[in-house]
């Protein structure tokens, strides 16, 4: 320290900087004070965002009501007859079928169906979620022998789409002069069947959006049916931007191990044709 000099151009200087540096200070705290309070905004409004969306998410699972009410709402606006409501499947519009890609995903899964229930002599059977029974009806497209063998009943929660799956196979009823088709409003998680009322118990997509009563409806799906036919997204198979896109999408998470608790697996298929995100399996299980 004894050999360190500072010259007066050095003290000015240091002395300058200083100065200047305390007259920022107000104005660096209003900066700091303004950033914190818009982290706090965001912070505050992200997790208003989130329980906006798990308060309402949890009441549409929750409450059948409304779940209905959102479900007709919806399928009460179209004038035609609504096979899927994703409209680049399939519908009927003055009298003509207007198809799309999905469609072939969905003619794959009719086609399993009835190689599933060949292998294991399914005839009477129950669909979970039917819809506007868009399974059932490319069964009858691809194979009347094969479809008439089977007993088929579906349940869904919406009323306007049960509505349409009866409407369509009334008028197949009376085409064919033939009827093995029942639909029914219901709720999966308290079916009013008794049990082992089915050789087996269908359901496709459907689990997917049921995430808050997963568990409950395989109980109830178990107590009704000898086997479980399952066609959903596997959470094992799928990519990373499929395991993205189920988890951003808040769906049910359904791995191998889920359906183990319920029976053993006696049969397993990839889909060879996929959805745009998701790969589809087909499952089928030996209920405990």
């Amino acid at each position: 320290l004894e050999n360190f000099k500072l010259y007066d151009k050095q003290i000015k200087s240091l002395n300058n900087f200083f100065e200047n540096s305390l007259k920022k200070i107000p104005e660096n705290i209003e900066a700091y004070k303004k950033e914190y309070r818009i982290k706090n905004i965001i912070v505050i409004f992200s997790f208003l965002k989130y329980f906006i969306k798990m308060f309402f998410r949890k009441k549409l699972n929750s409450n059948k009501d409304i779940i209905r009410k959102t479900y007709d709402n919806q399928y009460l606006k179209p004038q035609y007859i609504l096979l899927d409501p994703s409209p680049k499947v399939i519908y009927i519009k003055e009298g003509k079928f207007i198809k799309s890609s999905r469609l072939y995903s969905e003619f794959h899964a009719a086609n399993q169906f009835i190689k599933i229930c060949k292998k294991y002599n399914f005839n009477n059977l129950l669909e979970v979620g039917v819809g506007d029974a868009l399974i059932p009806f490319l069964v009858y497209l691809s194979n009347k022998i094969d479809f008439y063998k089977i007993k088929f009943i579906g349940l869904d929660l919406s009323a306007q789409r049960v509505f349409n799956a009866d409407q369509l196979f009334k008028k197949i009823s009376k085409l064919e002069k033939k009827k093995n088709t029942f639909f029914m409003i219901g709720d999966a998680t308290d079916l009013i069947f008794d049990d082992k009322s089915f050789d087996a118990t269908f359901v496709n997509g459907t689990l997917l959006d049921c995430k808050n009563n997963l568990e409950k409806i395989f109980i109830e799906m178990k107590r009704v049916s000898k086997y479980l036919i399952i066609r959903e997204p596997i959470y094992d198979f799928q990519s990373i931007t499929g395991r993205l896109h189920i988890r951003k999408s808040d769906y049910s998470i359904i791995t191998l191990n889920i359906l183990k608790r319920y029976g053993d697996i006696i049969y397993f298929e990839n889909d060879v044709i996929n959805e745009l995100h998701l790969k589809f399996s087909t499952i089928v299980l030996k209920c405990f």
